[in-house]
């Protein structure tokens, strides 16, 4: 299949399992709160965050050898395809040690990081348990990576969105008829177990040369450019981790559980959104990864732009959408009182807009393995946010906390990411990439600011009735208004073609 077809599968498998999965899993937070309470939920939270510190072990490697194994599948060489996955499983069984033997030791000093003790039974058992699953999946699941980078991301997409589906409705069910956290928490074990034993069987057959035993060194000169990349990512790795990995140690540590907890909904839909992105990115990538070493440069600085621009919107319209709808959503969906004031929504979103529109940026520079360049970066990123979040969530609570990696973003990722993907992968000047970002920014704030005024008159006496009116001025006015200000964009008129595309394959197949 070629570069469109792949992406536009691994697009498609993608979108419907993220759909149906939040969908349930929507439905099963609704039953979490109803049947346990938001201290669950913000407990979930913690402990996802303390396994996110964690992985700091893993180093980058999976995306410095994804990045390698681009060329070798490309020109068939299944020798150093084989080679590139020993290591991969290797630095998997270490990362997993890692976890198990590191993670479960702190289970001691747990209760240090809460503010105050919760009323929760057998919580290190709980933790232990979340733990045990974060190791296993490292032991079971490092061939997955040739997926990635094989643009077969739908074949990972459709086990990992089957077996969510299966596993939300079982905890949901067990919740209902048993209130026990710790059976929840059995069901994540055992399904993590059965769906990389089952996924790791299809990729044997798709990829039988990685049943054979490794014949091949792994030469010098790529073992020298994985070692460079992964000094690079391994301080990326750790900036990702403190900015976006310690927003509920955080809250736990100066405010309280429960706000966690309610932080925790904010969170599952703002990611929700990210992971539609992420998804249409990461089933990009290995398709710019090829396209990278197959065409010329005029070709693939074009289709940046092209890229930047439908991210621009598309991320400008889920921000919009995110402000207006949130807080009314999750007073329908949780019931009242597990809301945010709106200026602490506005950051939330705020800091979802910076990362979002970054993207394309990020697409593109893992694409052309930009990352030495950018190695610096995520250490004064990670610093910034650590310092202003303890210091702000001090003063202001929960907002503080976000607001520290408001600045963070700022100061660093929103200029610097930019400059060395155009310095040093498009070689063309950053100050047009600085002009699109402030014309988008600004378009988006003025769009919001009429969505908003338009929202603020529909109110009905039903909470159903006003989110389904909201949701409709959210889907149609901010898009209007975009393609108001875009449709005579060369851009504009580059994404159309390819959709024509794309729907004329459909039709003929």
């Amino acid at each position: 299949m070629s570069r469109i077809d792949n992406s536009r599968k691994s697009v498609t498998v993608g979108a419907v399992g993220l759909l149906v999965g939040y969908l349930l899993n929507f439905i099963a937070r609704r039953v979490f709160v109803h049947y346990l309470s938001i201290e669950y939920l913000g407990l979930n939270g913690l402990f996802f965050n303390i396994f996110s510190l964690l992985t700091f072990a893993e180093l980058g490697i999976g995306t410095a050898i994804t990045y390698s194994l681009y060329r070798p599948l490309a020109t068939g060489d299944t020798e150093l395809v084989k080679s590139l996955m020993g290591v991969v499983r290797k630095t998997n069984y270490v990362v997993g040690s890692f976890v198990l033997v590191v993670g479960l030791s702190m289970t001691p000093f747990l209760f240090v990081i809460l503010k105050e003790a919760p009323d929760i039974p057998r919580l290190k058992v709980y933790y232990a348990l979340y733990i045990i699953d974060a190791g296993v999946g490292y032991f079971l699941g490092h061939k997955r990576l040739i997926l990635y980078a094989d643009q077969k991301k739908y074949v990972d997409s459709a086990y990992r969105y089957g077996f969510e589906v299966g596993k939300y409705a079982l905890q949901i069910a067990l919740i209902v008829l048993t209130r026990s956290y710790l059976l929840y928490l059995l069901v994540v074990l055992f399904k993590t177990i059965i769906e990389n034993l089952l996924i790791t069987r299809r990729i044997n057959r798709i990829y039988p040369c990685l049943t054979e035993p490794v014949r091949m060194k792994l030469p010098k000169v790529e073992v020298q450019r994985i070692r460079k990349n992964v000094v690079a990512l391994a301080s990326q790795k750790a900036g990702t981790i403190v900015v976006s990995g310690t927003d509920n140690i955080l809250i736990v540590r100066f405010v309280d559980l429960a706000s966690a907890g309610i932080y925790g909904g904010y969170y599952m839909l703002v990611i929700a959104i990210s992971n539609v992105i992420g998804m249409f990115n990461t089933s990009i990538l290995a398709s710019i990864g090829n396209l990278v070493v197959e065409e010329n440069e005029e070709t693939y600085v074009r289709t940046f732009v092209t890229l930047d621009f439908f991210i621009g919107w598309l991320v400008g319209f889920c921000s919009i959408s995110l402000f207006i709808l949130l807080n009314p959503f999750i007073d329908l969906w949780l019931g009242p009182g597990y809301t945010f004031p709106m200026s602490t929504v506005f950051v939330i979103v705020l800091n979802f807009y910076l990362t979002g529109v970054l993207s394309s940026v990020r697409t593109f520079t893992s694409s052309m393995g930009l990352f030495w360049q950018n190695r610096y970066k995520p250490i004064f990123e990670a610093l910034i946010n650590l310092f202003a979040s303890i210091w702000l969530a001090g003063r202001y609570g929960v907002i503080g906390v976000f607001i520290g990696t408001s600045l963070s973003s700022l100061l660093t990722s929103s200029w610097f990411e930019p400059y060395i993907l155009f310095r040093h992968g498009l070689k063309k000047p950053v100050r047009h990439y600085f002009m699109r970002f402030i014309i988008y920014a600004a378009s988006t704030l003025l769009i919001g600011w009429a969505t908003w005024k338009v929202g603020g008159y529909i109110r009905f006496s039903s909470n159903l009735a006003t989110l389904v009116a909201l949701f409709g001025v959210c889907a149609i006015l901010p898009n209007l208004l975009y393609l108001g200000v875009s449709f005579r964009r060369p851009e504009f008129s580059e994404i159309v073609s390819v959709a024509r595309k794309i729907i004329g394959k459909k039709k003929k197949e």
